[in-house]
């Protein structure tokens, strides 16, 4: 299975509204973490990052 294919079966399984809301949360989560490293916390930006590729991706194919 391709990217691309995964990408379209995440769509297809749990629907485009919610998908686009999934780009929401994981954008939300990368500043938190963006935040918490600017306040000198742990933070895991490198991981949300990679969240937020694989979300907008998604939201790429959606959109056309």
């Amino acid at each position: 299975m391709t990217e691309t294919q995964i990408l379209e079966a995440a769509i297809k399984t749990f629907g485009e509204k919610n998908q686009e809301e999934m780009v929401v949360e994981e954008c939300s989560e990368l500043i938190t973490a963006i935040k918490h490293k600017h306040r000198g916390r742990e933070h895991n930006i490198p991981e949300e990052i990679a969240d937020v590729e694989i979300v907008l991706e998604q939201l790429k194919i959606i959109n056309n």
